[in-house]
C-alpha cells in the first residue's frame, strides 16, 4: 500500500467512528435500559413502581425477552433484504449508495427515539428494528468497500483493526458524553436519557459525510431499470450459492464463525439487561463499566494489531476466543458489580481483535471483484446467529425467576449457558480450518 493512512482509507474508517455510536448507545447499553425500564413497562406492578413487562392477548412478557426478541426480528428482516442488495451492488458498481441509504435511514430512526416515553414499546420496537436494520444492513455495503480501498491482503488486517480501533475511540467519547448528561439529569432524568438518542443519531449522520466525500466515487457500468438491477441480483446471488462448493475453507470458517460470533454478539446486544436483572443494576451504575470496555477495546485493538502481526491473525482469533469462554462462563456465576467491571476490562482487551480478525479472515478467501455479494453471506451467517443467540437468551430470561435462589448461579444462567457452548464449539471448528489454503483457492 503507497499509503497506509491516506485519505480514502480515513474516510472508509471514519464510517466506523461515525457508527459505533449507535452501537454502544442503542444497541448496547442505553436505550436498552430505557426500553426495559421504562418503553416496555406496565402499570401492573406494585404501587409506585412499573412492572418490567408488556400485556399481550392477555399473557404477560418480560421487557428483557421483548428486547432480545426485537433485536432477532431485527436481524431476520435484514438477513432478508441484504443478499440481494449485496449481488446488485456488486454488478452496477453501488456500493455507496446502498450504504448512504441504510446510513440515514438508520440515524433518522435513531434520532426519533427522543419522542418515546413510558409504554410507548410498539412504536419503541418499530424504530429500534428500523433504525438497526439500518446499522447492520449498512456495514455489509461498508465491510465490501474494504477491497476496493485496500490493495494487498497484507494490509487488510491493519485497515479492519484500524478502523475497529476509531470506532471504539468515538464510543468512549460518546458513552463520556452521555454519561454526563444523563447524571445532570437536565432538563429531567428521563428527558436527558432520551436526548442521548437524538445525539447518537446526530453523531452518525454527521461523521458518516467523510465517508461519502473522501471514499472514490462509483464505477456505474450502466444505467439499469429497477427489474433488471433486482434480476441481476437474484442471479448473482444464485451464483454465489453454486459456487461456495468451490471455497471449501470459508464454508468451514463461515461455520465456526456462525457458532462463536452467536455467544459474542449476544452477550454484547443483551450485556446491559444482564446487569439488569442479574445484578440488579440501574443505568448509571453500570455507564462507567461500559466507558471501560471502549477505552480499553480501543488499546486492545492496537495491541492485537502488533499480537495479529506476531503469530497470524487465525491464532491470534483463537486465542481471543478462549477468553471470551472464560467471560460468559464467568457471567453465569456472577454475583456483583464489581467482577462486572473486571469483566468489562476483560472483554474489552479482545472484543475488537476478535471482531477484526474475523473479518479479516474472510476477506482474504472471497473474490475481490464480488466483494458486496460476498460480505452479504458473511451478513447472513453473521445475523442468523444474531437471530439464534437472542431468542435462545431471551426464552431463558422467562425462567428467570425460578432461578434466583440458586447457590452458585445467578438467575440468567440459563440464558447465557447456551452461549458458552457455541463459542467453544466455534473455536474447536475453527482449529480445522487452512487459511492458506483458502487465499489459493481464492487466486485460482
Amino acid at each position: 500500500m503507497k499509503s497506509r493512512l491516506n485519505k480514502e482509507i480515513w474516510g472508509w474508517a471514519i464510517y466506523d467512528w461515525a457508527n459505533s455510536a449507535y452501537a454502544v448507545s442503542i444497541l448496547a447499553v442505553i436505550f436498552q435500559f430505557y426500553f426495559i425500564d421504562v418503553v416496555a413497562t406496565s402499570a401492573t406492578g406494585q404501587p409506585g413502581h412499573l412492572a418490567k413487562e408488556i400485556i399481550v392477548l392477555g399473557n404477560k412478557i418480560p421487557s428483557a425477552s421483548l428486547w432480545a426478541w426485537s433485536v432477532s426480528l431485527s436481524m431476520l428482516l435484514t438477513v432478508i433484504v441484504c443478499p440481494v442488495l449485496g449481488a446488485i451492488s456488486d454488478s452496477y458498481g453501488r456500493k455507496k449508495s446502498f450504504l448512504f441509504f441504510f446510513c440515514y435511514t438508520g440515524a433518522f430512526a435513531t434520532m426519533l427515539m427522543v419522542f418515546l416515553a413510558q409504554g410507548m414499546w410498539k412504536v419503541g420496537v418499530f424504530l429500534f428494528i428500523l433504525s438497526n436494520i439500518g446499522f447492520v444492513a449498512g456495514n455489509v455495503f461498508y465491510n465490501g468497500l474494504l477491497t476496493d480501498i485496500v490493495s494487498s491482503h497484507e494490509d487488510i488486517g491493519f485497515v479492519s483493526t484500524f478502523g475497529w480501533g476509531l470506532g471504539y475511540l468515538a464510543s468512549f467519547l460518546v458513552l463520556l458524553f452521555e454519561l454526563i448528561l444523563i447524571r445532570s439529569g437536565i432538563p429531567s432524568p428521563e428527558s436527558a436519557t432520551r436526548l442521548t438518542f437524538l445525539g447518537t443519531g446526530l453523531w452518525w449522520a454527521l461523521f458518516a459525510i467523510p465517508t461519502f466525500l473522501w471514499v472514490e466515487g462509483e464505477q456505474v457500468s450502466r444505467p439499469v431499470s429497477h427489474h433488471e438491477a433486482l434480476l441481476a441480483g437474484f442471479s448473482r446471488l444464485g451464483k454465489t450459492a453454486r459456487s461456495l462448493t468451490r471455497y471449501s475453507e470459508l464454508l468451514l470458517f463461515l461455520g465456526a464463525f456462525f457458532l462463536y460470533n452467536d455467544g459474542i454478539q449476544t452477550i454484547i446486544s443483551q450485556s446491559a439487561t444482564f446487569a439488569n436483572y442479574a445484578l440488579k443494576a440501574d443505568l448509571t451504575s453500570i455507564l462507567p463499566a461500559f466507558l471501560l470496555i471502549q477505552i480499553v477495546a480501543f488499546f486492545g485493538s492496537l495491541i492485537f494489531i502488533k499480537l495479529e502481526k506476531k503469530i497470524g491473525t487465525k491464532t491470534a482469533l483463537i486465542y481471543s476466543l478462549a477468553v471470551w469462554a472464560l467471560i460468559i462462563a464467568w457471567a453465569m456465576v456472577m454475583k456483583s458489580l464489581v467482577e462486572f467491571y473486571l469483566m468489562s476490562v476483560l472483554g474489552g482487551l479482545v472484543l475488537g481483535g476478535s471482531q477484526a480478525a474475523s473479518r479479516t479472515i474472510y476477506t482474504m478467501m472471497i473474490p475481490r471483484n464480488r466483494s458486496a455479494e460476498f460480505f452479504s453471506l458473511y451478513m447472513i451467517v453473521g445475523k442468523m446467529a444474531s437471530i439464534a443467540g437472542p431468542v435462545l437468551f431471551g426464552i431463558g430470561a422467562l425462567y428467570s425467576s425460578r432461578l434466583e435462589d440458586m447457590p452458585l448461579i445467578n438467575n440468567m444462567a440459563g440464558a447465557i449457558f447456551p452461549l458458552f457452548l457455541m463459542v467453544m464449539i466455534g473455536a474447536l471448528l475453527l482449529l480445522t480450518v487452512d487459511v492458506e489454503k483458502g487465499r489459493r483457492i481464492n487466486s485460482r
